[in-house]
C-alpha cells in the first residue's frame, strides 16, 4: 500500500519473537514498510521520531512495560497519539480485548490470525484517518 506520493505505508511492528516477525515481513512486507521493535523502549524511539502510519502491537512484549502500558503511552503523546494501533497477539480471553481496546487499540486480533481480515482492518484504519 502506498500514500498519494507513491511512498509505501510505515507499519511499526511491535514484537519479541523473531519467527513472528519474519513472518510478518513476509506476509505484509510487500505492501508494506515494515519497521521493528522488540521492547517498549525501541518502539518509542521509532514512533516519537519518524513517522509511523500504523502499530501492530503485541500485548506481551518482553521487558518491564507490555503492550498495553505502551498503548496508553501513545495515546497521550501529542503527535502520535492518533496513530491506529492494532492489538496483534496470543492472548484470546475476552477480558484481554476488552483491556486492550480499553488502552487505546483501535482493533485487536488474536494469533493465529486471517491475513486477509488484518489487511482489512489495517485500510479501514488508514482511510479513517486520512479520508
Amino acid at each position: 500500500m502506498t500514500d498519494t506520493v507513491g511512498k509505501k505505508i510505515s507499519l511499526l511492528l511491535v514484537e519479541d519473537d523473531l519467527p513472528t516477525q519474519d513472518f510478518m515481513r513476509m506476509a505484509l512486507g510487500a505492501r508494506f514498510e515494515i519497521l521493528t521493535a522488540v521492547s517498549a523502549e525501541e518502539a518509542r524511539a521509532i514512533v516519537y521520531n519518524q513517522p509511523v502510519d500504523i502499530i501492530l502491537m503485541d500485548l506481551s512484549i518482553k521487558g518491564e512495560e507490555d503492550g498495553i502500558q505502551l498503548t496508553k503511552q501513545i495515546r497521550v503523546k501529542e503527535g502520535v497519539k492518533d496513530i491506529p494501533i492494532i492489538a496483534l497477539t496470543a492472548h484470546a480471553y475476552d477480558r484481554d480485548r476488552e483491556n486492550a481496546i480499553r488502552a487505546g487499540c483501535n482493533a485487536y486480533f488474536s494469533k493465529p490470525f486471517n491475513r486477509k481480515d488484518l489487511l482489512v482492518e489495517i485500510d479501514l484504519l488508514l482511510a479513517a484517518r486520512n479520508p
